[in-house]
């Protein structure tokens, strides 16, 4: 069963979000409000998944997390596959 989400409209208003290419953008809300997220901003996002969902490639997904771990929004750890989204609080 699916959990409403509520989204935060600052989100969409954050100066780092506004100064990102649309792709990135993309991206970033789908890690903040995709249907793995939890009450922490800690959960399992297996690649296979993330692709299923966004429609693109393991390769491309990897680009993108690498992205967001320099930038210093997420953390993720290829062997458990897990992330952590540093601002989490921040839109939630």
């Amino acid at each position: 069963m699916d959990k409403n989400i509520n989204i935060n409209v600052r989100f969409s208003r954050d100066d780092f979000v506004m100064s990102l290419p649309f792709e990135e953008k993309i991206f970033y809300f789908y890690l903040m409000y995709n249907r793995k997220t939890n009450h922490r901003g800690i959960y399992n996002l297996p690649l296979k998944f993330a692709e299923f969902e966004l429609g693109l490639s393991n390769e491309k997904i990897k680009n993108l997390i690498k992205r967001f771990v320099d930038y210093g929004k997420i953390l993720y750890d290829e062997k458990t596959e897990e992330i952590m989204i540093l601002d989490w609080y921040k839109y939630h």
